[in-house]
């Protein structure tokens, strides 16, 4: 059912999805959108020459995510990531960090859903013409009934075109709980995505959170638009779970085949990622 022309994708790690990294991925397959770590749209804006250190050269399938709350800002920085070739931006409206809520946004943006959408307006009056995605929770703290998360994808829902909405099927707590934990202890709950999705087909939907293997990718797939993954899905020694297409398993059989690289990846030594 899917109307995205790369409908796998992989999600935006802090200290993982660096370029080198991306770069790695798009030689083992060139069939995903690949998420770059969250930008802040005061480092686009200040290092508007040299933003290939962030977000690496523009490719076709690379997003560059952006974090920051002012719309004018947030506009100015996806403008001249479109300027510098980069097909794709998303809005970091899921981080629960200290350090992002301090400064007003990622996930603590889904209590104020009009600045997310006013972001938008102002992307669209930048002249920002390629696609913007939102990269969401299902729910923040005590806000977590499924009407909570039908008013905000309402309230995007309006900008023209409506927006491609990723959606990690867990809510995270903004008090007392690390970003780590967020990841892990607040269960999933995949079929309020599902809903979701059912329920405003004008809008397009891609579900995060939790895929370890290609039968559950495949699974979700024929629920909804897309389907990211994270660490859990590129760090296993199955990489080729998401990469499951012939060109990727040519490439990497013979890697495969060592088991020091095996045991390495799967515990993410190779590139010190936190499982």
């Amino acid at each position: 059912m899917s109307r995205l022309a790369r409908p796998i994708s992989v999600a935006p790690m802090i200290d993982v999805t660096n370029p080198h990294f991306l770069q790695m991925l798009r030689i083992i397959s060139p069939r995903y959108s690949l998420y770059t770590e969250m930008i802040h749209s005061n480092a686009i804006i200040n290092h508007r020459e040299d933003i290939s250190r962030f977000a690496g050269v523009a490719h076709e399938d690379t997003v560059v995510q952006l974090g920051g709350c002012d719309p004018g800002n947030m506009a100015l920085a996806a403008k001249i990531v479109q300027d510098h070739g980069f097909k794709e931006v998303n809005i970091n409206v899921g981080c629960p960090s200290d350090r992002v809520q301090h400064g007003n946004f990622g996930a603590v943006l889904m209590k104020t859903p009009h600045v997310v959408a006013n972001i938008l307006n102002e992307m669209e009056k930048t002249s920002v013409q390629i696609p913007v995605t939102i990269k969401c929770r299902t729910g923040v703290d005590d806000l977590d009934s499924i009407e909570f998360l039908h008013n905000f994808v309402i309230q995007l829902s309006c900008s023209r075109p409506p927006p491609h909405i990723i959606i990690h099927a867990r809510k995270c707590h903004l008090r007392g709980l690390s970003p780590r934990q967020n990841r892990n202890i607040p269960p999933l709950d995949y079929n309020r995505v599902w809903q979701t999705a059912k329920k405003y087909p004008q809008a397009v939907f891609s579900i995060n959170g939790g895929f370890r293997t290609t039968e559950a990718v495949i699974e979700a797939m024929s629920k909804i638009h897309g389907c990211m993954v994270g660490r859990e899905g590129t760090c296993s020694y199955h990489l080729n779970l998401v990469f499951h297409f012939p060109d990727a398993n040519t490439i990497l059989s013979p890697v495969m085949d060592n088991p020091m690289f095996l045991q390495q990846l799967d515990r993410g030594q190779l590139f010190s990622i936190d499982v």
